[in-house]
């Protein structure tokens, strides 16, 4: 397989995980915590508003640092934090605001 076709499933999964969790971000909200439909859209601005306020520091960075270390740094660092959020939400015993919050941690 070449470099392409690793680029583009490297980018496919990581487009399937970000829009499974903006999906089951909503569910959260509105299915599991009971909050108006309404508040959706707001919830997933504010989960939003970091990768805009951080977007030109991180260019500055990418550009300073190797890349190809940095994105396996990163999507590293994020895999973790998507499976912490799947564990908290699996326990049947965690809290309806550790649920939240343990969701809004994970910005993708």
């Amino acid at each position: 397989m070449g470099r392409y076709a690793w680029f583009i499933g490297g980018v496919a999964a990581w487009f399937l995980g970000a829009g499974m969790q903006q999906v089951l971000f909503a569910w959260l909200l509105v299915g599991e915590l009971h909050q108006d439909s309404q508040w959706v859209g707001t919830a997933q601005m504010c989960q939003t508003l970091p990768a805009l306020l951080f977007l030109l520091l991180g260019g500055l960075i990418a550009d300073r640092l190797d890349r190809r270390r940095l994105l396996v740094v990163l999507h590293a660092l994020a895999a973790v934090a998507a499976g912490e959020q799947g564990g908290r939400c699996k326990d049947a015993s965690a809290s309806a605001s550790a649920k939240l919050l343990s969701a809004q941690v994970v910005p993708l």
